[in-house]
């Protein structure tokens, strides 16, 4: 089959490879329009773009991509994979055979933007890749593919969205397997399971001292590389960039108290367990272990964090 690819992130261009390596032929790229990033501000292509010009394929980069967009291609379907803007039903119609998307979770489960950060968050101990046909409502179309994937106790949604991304790519070619020779059978997602997983902002990194250790540790992770994870310490904000649960029980002192400081690590009191902290970032500082925070700054047992 002919297919247009709609994709944008990172996470989309193993998907973009497989296919491009498969039997159906990728005949065109739909991708977000470049954005000023770093500190020049300069127009930086999306990683899907970078590889789609490198395999030699067209780009297009609408603000909103319309079936105007892609009807050179002459495309049979499309397939998406973390594109960034919600496809209305005139581009829907614009294949033949519709346009399937991947989506990293247990669908109906965490439809929406961050469904990978919110289950690590949340505590899942698994999650899945899906590859359904797409409608006009959020991730809720039929379902063809789904396999399940279990979450690693220390891993983060930066190394579960690599993983989950390679399961995709080998999910979106069997997918279109199935599709083109016909024997492609359908699973209607049960509407009224629907959980959201909605978009991540900066403020949800704020660490909740009263919380257990376990929710402050699985909210590092879900949170980690963007937008981390921060507290308060005498009225700035100081990034958590690298801590593990010291134990998972007893409170011997009012959350957020530090209960030791010394090249070891930062330890904290929890609502419930304490949490040790490696690595941290003071405010226009790079990362730096706890050692040399500690050189630099009077952090000292007794100290409360969060005020």
């Amino acid at each position: 089959m002919k297919v247009v690819f709609l994709g944008t992130s990172s996470f989309a261009v193993p998907v973009l490879e497989a296919l491009h390596q498969s039997q159906h032929s990728v005949v065109g790229c739909v991708t977000q329009p470049d954005r000023p990033k770093g500190r020049g501000m300069k127009l930086q292509p999306s990683p899907v773009k970078e590889r789609a010009l490198a395999l030699s394929l067209a780009v297009v980069q609408p603000q909103q991509p319309t079936p105007e967009d892609v009807m050179s291609f002459g495309a049979d379907i499309g397939v998406l994979a973390a594109y960034g803007r919600k496809i209305d039903a005139a581009f829907l119609q614009a294949f033949p055979k519709g346009i399937m998307g991947l989506h990293p979770s247990l669908l109906p489960k965490y439809r929406g933007a961050a469904p990978i950060n919110w289950a690590i968050i949340n505590g899942d101990t698994e999650t899945a890749s899906t590859f359904y046909q797409l409608n006009v409502e959020w991730d809720a179309g039929d379902i063809l593919l789904q396999e399940t994937v279990a979450i690693g106790v220390d891993e983060n949604a930066q190394q579960l969205t690599e993983r989950l991304s390679l399961v995709g790519a080998a999910q979106a070619v069997k997918g279109l397997d199935a599709i083109a020779s016909e024997t492609a059978q359908w699973l209607t997602q049960p509407n009224e399971q629907a959980t959201r997983a909605p978009k991540l902002t900066k403020d949800i990194g704020q660490i909740d001292w009263t919380q257990s250790v376990t929710q402050i540790y699985n909210r590092m992770r879900g949170l980690a590389p963007w937008p981390g994870t921060f507290t308060q310490w005498q009225g700035q904000m100081l990034k958590l960039i690298e801590a593990k649960p010291h134990s998972a029980e007893g409170q011997s002192s009012s959350p957020g108290t530090v209960l030791s400081a010394d090249a070891q690590g930062i330890l904290v009191q929890t609502g419930k367990g304490q949490l040790l902290i490696y690595q941290v970032q003071p405010p226009n500082r790079r990362a730096m272990d706890a050692a040399a925070f500690l050189a630099g700054h009077a952090l000292k047992p007794g100290n409360v964090l969060g005020d």
